[in-house]
């Protein structure tokens, strides 16, 4: 209607940066455009004034492999340039500590240099967050709050304050009524006014309205709060840290308020909340005390304010779109993490997914360095660590064009056998060992008994077995991974794990 007769019609835009599906965008709307006006030309614009043609190849090579684009071959203006570089490291600390090191050289060198840290989901960024810190790189953080500044992660630990010192009249405030159990305004300022004319804290308040039967409907949510600190109370004596933050989580409903609402916002908070019970198993690890952990949070949560020129950009790959950075480092390149766990079982999701990842590689200009993590904690037991597999898009990427780092655990996009359950307490070298299947180093023998049960992890005195790491498929779950083996010859049996 807008256009007849003459059809005098301009649409500009790239299927390969159609990146918000999930807010609605369709990049059908751009591939059939040519079907609706058959009479339209198309214009590639493939002069890219950006990267170097190494990045720009690698990032086409991933993204070719979606079916729906009109295609593009890009080229650059500003030369070949060097090779991409790919770091795989033992855990998310040392992916973090990598990193950090290598933007501490980058900055030392020339301060006037733009980077940035791209990751899929929020939660990545406190390992990075607390990296820079130990070493005093400054750091802004785009597209979300800092890690310990994030609404869900400040609700989680007020109740641990709060069940700590009953008296903390920020803590109860923030999470009186949340998730929402009918306690209102009208309640609150009854409260303000009891606590007032007695001069005592909120809970103290509470305490006296319940044991003087105030008035109406606000006493029984008020009595089931009361309750529910005691019992986190009655937690924070009996349990270990990294449990009490899930024992909070589960006891006050917040985890399952979450869930029940279940936007990818709330998904979101989820993966930051499983992260902080990760980040006070590390912390416990490192001998401090939750007291410790709780102080530090909340320096670092001050800390934030600065307003100084940082030297860095923590930005998950959404925010990237449209922005530029000298060295670029993409990380967290893991089935699960990127494709995202909630993509990776949909061919449509696995392709957005895709079109993400070439959207963060063509933000570089100078350099771009790709890392992952072997193994990552599990939520719902820190102490153990989980082997992850790298990333569908990492094979994606010609390895002529990539450098491996020294260091690295392995090769880019090489098949490997992991351990699923690693003992924590292994020195890097011994890690190193067991990972590439190395000569075992003298005298390194254990003296424990193997207690493991069915597809428990494999007795740790022992070489991991061949069949573990290799894929297999099923006919209805399709290709999976052997995580588990058990006994031998007629009996053997196989834990497989399969996406999704």
């Amino acid at each position: 209607l807008l256009t007849n007769p003459l059809q005098n019609v301009c649409v500009v835009g790239d299927e390969d940066q159609s990146i918000y599906r999930w807010r609605g965008a369709d990049v059908s709307i751009l591939l059939s455009f040519s079907r609706d006006y058959p009479g339209a030309k198309i214009i590639r614009l493939e002069r890219n004034y950006r990267s170097s043609q190494n990045i720009l190849d690698a990032a086409g090579a991933v993204v070719k492999n979606n079916p729906e684009r009109l295609g593009k071959t890009l080229r650059a203006e500003n030369g070949p340039g060097i090779n991409l570089k790919y770091f795989e490291a033992r855990d998310a600390l040392a992916e973090a500590e990598f990193v950090a090191g290598e933007l501490e050289t980058i900055i030392s060198e020339d301060s006037s240099l733009t980077c940035a840290v791209e990751y899929r989901t929020n939660f990545q960024s406190r390992a990075f967050e607390e990296a820079f810190r130990r070493r005093g790189l400054r750091y802004k953080l785009v597209g979300g709050f800092s890690f310990y500044n994030r609404a869900e992660v400040k609700d989680a630990l007020a109740y641990v304050r709060l069940a700590m010192h009953p008296e903390d009249d920020i803590s109860l405030l923030r999470v009186l009524n949340l998730p929402p159990r009918g306690i209102g305004k009208t309640t609150l300022d009854s409260l303000r006014d009891v606590a007032g004319r007695n001069k005592t804290s909120l809970w103290a308040a509470i305490e006296s309205s319940i044991r003087e039967g105030a008035s109406g409907r606000a006493i029984a949510p008020l009595r089931a709060f009361r309750e529910l600190i005691l019992r986190l109370r009655d937690a924070l004596a009996s349990k270990e840290s990294s449990e009490l933050i899930r024992f909070v989580l589960d006891e006050t409903g917040y985890m399952e308020m979450l869930r029940e609402r279940n936007t990818p916002e709330d998904v979101a908070r989820m993966e930051n909340l499983e992260e902080l019970a990760r980040a006070v198993a590390e912390s416990m690890e490192a001998g401090e005390s939750f007291t410790d952990f709780l102080d530090a949070a909340a320096l670092v949560s001050d800390a934030d304010a600065y307003e100084g020129k940082p030297g860095v950009t923590l930005i998950t790959l959404h925010s990237t779109k449209g922005l530029e950075f000298d060295h670029v480092f993409l990380t967290g390149m893991e089935e699960g993490i990127c494709p995202h766990s909630r993509s990776i079982d949909e061919e449509k999701g696995v392709e957005e997914e895709r079109r993400l990842v070439y959207v963060g590689m063509t933000r570089a200009r100078k350099t771009l360095t790709l890392t992952r993590a072997v193994y990552r904690r599990i939520f719902g037991n820190e102490q153990q660590l989980r082997a992850s597999m790298p990333s569908r898009f990492l094979a994606e990427i010609p390895s002529e064009l990539v450098d491996t780092v020294r260091g690295s655990m392995a090769e880019i996009g090489e098949t490997r056998r992991y351990e699923p359950d690693p003992e924590y307490s292994y020195s890097a070298e011994e890690f190193l060992r067991r990972v590439r299947r190395g000569p075992a180093p003298a005298q390194r023998g254990s003296s424990r008994q193997s207690t493991d049960s069915p597809f428990s992890r494999p007795s740790r005195r022992a070489a991991a077995n061949p069949l573990l790491g290799q894929k297999v498929r099923h006919p209805e779950y399709g290709v999976g991974t052997i995580v588990g083996v058990e006994a031998d010859d007629d009996d053997r049996r196989l834990s497989v794990s399969f996406p999704g």
